[in-house]
């Protein structure tokens, strides 16, 4: 877990129960900067449930005053040596070096799983 200043952000696993909350960042983000990304719950828990995927590894959650404001997910492709990372800030949270600090988080895991390549999505 890491604090960052000027808001402190706590980054840390995904748990179950964050659930609405990654919903809710999703679709306030894609109100606020439309992106095409699909926000509807059933295709976000469908994401969850992908084959090799673990969230409470491989998500990692933002926080700013308990509120979630943004997250990188992890998903290995090692048959190719790859892992494909996608990230997504709240536009209120963007340029405060977040996604970074994120960055480093998946890139750690991403070394874990055995990935000889991260691919930014």
């Amino acid at each position: 877990m890491t604090e960052m200043s000027n808001p402190p952000y706590i980054i840390r696993n995904y748990r179950p129960e964050d659930f609405d909350s990654y919903v809710q960042l999703s679709i306030e983000a894609e109100k606020l900067d439309p992106t095409g990304r699909c926000t509807r719950p059933q295709a976000l828990a469908e994401r969850l449930g992908w084959p090799n995927y673990v969230p409470g590894h491989d998500l990692f959650i933002a926080e700013a005053a308990g509120k979630v404001v943004g997250y990188v997910d992890v998903r290995a492709e090692l048959a190719i040596g790859r892992a494909v990372l996608e990230c997504l800030v709240h536009p209120a949270h963007r340029r405060k070096g977040l996604a970074t600090e994120l960055f480093r988080y998946a890139s750690r895991r991403a070394q874990e799983l055995g990935a000889r390549v991260v691919h930014i999505n």
